[in-house]
């Protein structure tokens, strides 16, 4: 995790970074095996990828992917995975 945190702080200015790890970390693919049932530890890893990008990024927390582009969506995508895939 400490490379993940490493990339992200070395490329906090830069708007793209943000597209790309919210892209992974959206990536449903990467938690889900239903056979497997749930990895907790995954689970735990993505939830605290989540607050280290928002705690680097802070109000510019901003996925570019949107249009037009604000908090609230980039909010509301992230929140709407996170209860998708650990709550259901």
């Amino acid at each position: 995790m400490t490379d993940c945190h490493n990339m992200i702080k070395e490329h906090s200015e830069d708007r793209q970074m943000v597209r790309i790890v919210i892209g992974a970390l959206t990536d449903a693919s990467i938690l889900a095996n239903p056979s497997a049932g749930k990895n907790y530890t995954a689970m735990g890893f993505h939830a605290a990828m989540f607050g280290y990008l928002a705690r680097i990024f802070k109000n510019g927390l901003v996925d570019p992917l949107d249009k037009p582009s604000t908090r609230k969506k980039t909010f509301e995508r992230i929140f709407n995975f996170m209860v998708n895939t650990f709550f259901n």
